[in-house]
């Protein structure tokens, strides 16, 4: 460019030597042409700062978010070492997980360093190291428990769902971090780019403006050449200068000769390609053989349309070959020279090299496509979690019916059994079958209650209930079982007709688990239950103790009682025999409910069991609301005839014979078809009916459902009580919400049986 400015000079003396300026006249010219030439070239190196700072403010973005990046990904994996040291009991993982800890905070303070000057992000910042602090208790509470071996029964899917659920928190608050930043960088890069152009723009006037001052020095120092020497020197130091202009910016300055074909290239344009002065051509050629292949249609057309006037400004990006093999990311920008006849002749601007700021949008793209990626990973990974967790469910509750089923005909047959006439041996015999039943019944529901609780599939209810109808319950259950080893049984409720809001059946399990143990482990004395509560804005507090004066324990056995598989002493375990789940598992049913178990004992004089429960203390019952339903029936025990419905022949014949016992006649269906069939038929209506929930064609609940459609027609409502093999929770509103008035679960016990028929008015 200087060349041709040059040879502008050179062609244009002949022209001036006619004209007969005075030598002041020139100086003065040749004074102000200095002047500008020096106020563009501060104004431009001005500019190249301000131009700089907006880029680094960019660069800053994109560091805060490249930080923000590392810290998510320490989170993430502290988190998978700890769940994996959990999970697995390795503590190789705790080494990383310790890794990730220090990481995380060093990239935190060097965050908090970044960003102390912008107070959203100093928020955003306080907000994510507060959620990360909190996943740090997390995880450090769940390492502590396992690797203490706490007492404790540590329930790993509570554990990674509560690492999820604060993982999930440190994703949120991260999001709001680069959310906020990412405004910045979008803001930030419009702030450069439009003192990019502002940049370009003062550039190009500047060399305009600076290569029109040096043609008025040219033709000062050409004019005063004779006369003058000094003005000569002024004249090289303006050359001089400019060409520092030219070669001391960063941007390339080019200039594209149209009608000539050629290109003009600053130093700096072949610097930043690689080349030195001389190896760089100037053709069109040489230019389009440096773009990459798939950016030549692109280039060509961009400049056609800016040719033709077909858009305003002409602004391009591309790529250039480098000389030592790489592709450099271009920025181009220019200003057109018009000819008189509307067609371009001249395109000037600058190239800048946005190689850096490409990777970095490049990185950031990829950090946003990972993240999309992690997010379908979790939710994938959620999705087979769920679909494992339910059918583990449907697994655990076809176990429960098909256990329960046979073992309703083996518990059932040998209490029969006890209560006909048999010798001495036939009557140890069927003592001994029914013990072991017993037994076998205990050690199923153990084993599944346990997978229950590790597999998060316990299910708590809320429904109101007193302490009386727990109690009735209970003695049902124990009234036979005490007396039979002479000891005494009393239950004693202190709270009145207090109504409670809780899950009865479990509360009834772990009341029933601790009188059993209290039964087994007691060989003379009484078995005492009592019942205390404390009451407070928030609700009450509900303790109940189940006391006896059996063998006891001793001090150094009280911390394990409560672990899985695991009883006080040997050989009490020999001598009552036991699976060492029962206390294991009340005491985790308790604290899925809020509450505990705590124990006290001396050894040889007996033991005391609480459980405390916070619940809610209503003052009236909930009632189980059943469209237009009418009053039942008058009842009259043991007389009238009970329909059972049931597709089991061996369970129809125990359940049968149970009845007969207490004096009811029996009808039988062993479908829900037949038994819809037998009431259409009937002219009067049964005592009762038991009704299997299971069956093969039609089960118990869509059963119930039509026998109470025949009801309105009829003018009859029939007290249907359910009997399922599941006792899984949420099988008694089920039944409820089908018609059914109240709920049996098998094996059927004798006394609940006889219970649940003896006050049909009052079930549900």
């Amino acid at each position: 460019m200087l060349t041709f400015f040059q040879h502008l000079s050179n062609s244009g003396r002949p022209m001036l030597s006619s004209i007969q300026p005075t030598k002041k006249y020139f100086l003065v010219m040749f004074l102000i042409s200095c002047v500008l030439l020096e106020a563009f070239t501060f104004v431009i190196y001005q500019q190249s700062q301000v131009n700089k700072k907006s880029n680094d403010w960019v660069v800053h973005s994109y560091e805060v978010l490249r930080v923000a990046r590392l810290i998510l990904t320490d989170a993430i994996d502290m988190s998978s070492n700890e769940q994996e040291y959990i999970v697995t009991g390795y503590t190789r993982y705790l080494s990383s997980y310790e890794t990730a800890l220090t990481d995380i905070d060093q990239d935190l303070n060097n965050l908090s360093t970044m960003t102390f000057d912008n107070a959203q992000q100093t928020q955003n910042l306080d907000a994510l190291r507060d959620r990360i602090e909190h996943l740090k208790q997390v995880s450090a509470s769940h390492i502590r428990s396992v690797h203490a071996r706490n007492t404790t029964v540590y329930s790993l899917s509570t554990g990674l769902k509560t690492t999820k659920a604060a993982l999930n928190e440190v994703r949120t608050a991260f999001n709001a971090l680069t959310q906020t930043e990412a405004q910045l960088l979008n803001e930030r890069m419009q702030v450069e780019h439009s003192e990019q152009k502002n940049y370009l723009l003062t550039l190009i006037m500047g060399a305009i403006l600076g290569l029109g001052a040096l043609v008025v020095a040219n033709i000062v120092i050409f004019s005063l050449i004779s006369k003058n020497t000094r003005a000569e020197e002024r004249l090289r130091k303006n050359e001089e200068l400019f060409s520092t202009v030219l070669t001391g910016i960063s941007d390339g300055i080019f200039d594209h000769n149209v009608a000539a074909g050629t290109i003009y290239y600053s130093p700096s344009y072949k610097a930043i390609l690689g080349y030195s002065e001389k190896e760089l051509g100037s053709s069109e050629e040489n230019f389009t053989a440096l773009l990459h292949p798939d950016d030549v249609v692109g280039t060509k057309e961009i400049f056609r349309q800016f040719a033709a006037r077909e858009i305003p400004s002409y602004s391009n990006i591309f790529r250039l070959h480098h000389k030592d093999g790489r592709w450099v990311w271009i920025l181009s920008r220019g200003v057109g020279v018009w000819g008189k006849d509307g067609k371009l002749e001249r395109l000037i601007g600058a190239h800048t090299d946005i190689t850096i700021q490409k990777q970095r949008e490049e990185d950031l793209q990829r950090l946003i496509a990972e993240n999309e990626n992690q997010k379908k990973e979790l939710e994938l990974a959620k999705e087979k979690a769920e679909t494992a967790s339910q059918a583990k469910g449907d697994f655990l509750a076809m176990m429960s019916h098909e256990i329960r089923t046979p073992m309703n005909v083996v518990v059932g047959l040998s209490r029969l059994l006890l209560e006909t006439s048999l010798d001495g041996k036939q009557q140890d015999m069927t003592e001994t079958l029914h013990a072991n039943a017993d037994i076998l019944l205990k050690l199923v529901d153990d084993l599944l209650n346990l997978s229950r609780i590790e597999s998060g599939h316990i299910e708590l209810e809320s429904r109101s209930f007193t302490i009386d109808g727990i109690f009735k319950v209970l003695h049902a259950m124990f009234d036979d079982q005490a007396p039979a080893k002479n000891l005494t049984l009393s239950m004693t409720n202190t709270s009145g007709k207090q109504i409670y809001v809780g899950d009865t059946t479990r509360i009834q399990q772990v009341l029933a688990n601790l009188i059993s143990n209290a039964i087994k482990f007691t060989s003379r004395g009484a078995i005492e239950v009592t019942t205390h509560s404390e009451y407070s804005d928030a609700g009450a507090l509900l303790h109940i103790t189940v006391a006896d004066t059996g063998v006891g324990i001793s001090p150094e056995k009280l911390p394990v009682i409560f672990e899985k598989f695991v009883q006080g002493d040997q050989t009490i375990s020999r001598r009552f025999g036991g699976s060492g789940l029962g206390l294991s598992i009340s005491k985790s049913l308790a604290q899925l409910m809020g509450g505990d178990i705590t124990v006290s004992s001396q050894v040889g004089q007996g033991s005391a069991f609480t459980l405390s429960l916070p619940l809610q203390a209503t003052q009236a019952l909930k009632p189980v609301v059943v469209a237009e339903k009418p009053a039942p029936l008058p009842f009259v025990p043991a007389e009238g005839s009970i329909l059972v419905v049931e597709d089991y022949a061996a369970n129809v014949m125990v359940v049968t014979m149970m009845l007969e016992n207490l004096g009811y006649k029996v009808d039988v269906a062993s479908s829900g078809t037949e038994a819809i069939r037998k009431v259409q038929d009937s002219a009067t209506p049964y005592v009762a009916i038991l009704m299997d929930v299971q069956m093969q064609d039609m089960d118990g609940l869509e059963a119930t459902r039509r026998i109470r459609m025949l009801e309105k027609e009829k003018g009859w409502r029939h007290f249907i009580v359910g009997v399922t093999a599941y006792a899984l929770a949420g099988d008694r509103d089920r039944c409820l919400e089908a018609g059914m008035d109240d709920y049996l679960s098998k094996p059927i016990h004798p006394n609940l049986l006889a219970q649940k028929l003896s006050q049909p008015s009052k079930a549900a």
